[in-house]
């Protein structure tokens, strides 16, 4: 059934990223979406160490939290999950707020 999820979320997703492309101006977004980039590549040695502790975050992640609590891992789970997430919003955080920044300083119609 996931499987079956994943092509209309992608096309939806395309659809909205080309509306808001065509709202805004495309070098500040661009420049926003190269700023996020950044900070997730800045960040991740921070956060994760490893590419071990980065696997495990995934892992915890799609891992749903019942069979974690039935292994024992649960609160190892809600920690690795909590870095993922942590580190992903950061991300989009800091592309957003730097595409509003812009938007502030250089006025585009």
């Amino acid at each position: 059934m996931k499987k079956k999820l994943v092509l209309p979320i992608s096309i939806a997703l395309i659809a909205l990223l080309v509306a808001i492309i065509a709202r805004m101006a495309v070098v500040n977004f661009f420049i926003a979406v190269g700023a996020g980039i950044w900070v997730l590549a800045v960040t991740w040695k921070l956060i994760f160490g490893t590419n071990e502790e980065f696997e495990k975050s995934i892992g915890f992640s799609v891992t749903p939290d019942i069979v974690s609590l039935f292994s024992g891992q649960l609160s190892e789970d809600w920690g690795y999950s909590y870095m993922l997430s942590f580190w992903i919003f950061l991300g989009i955080g800091s592309g957003v707020g730097t595409y509003f920044l812009l938007n502030q300083l250089f006025i585009t119609p």
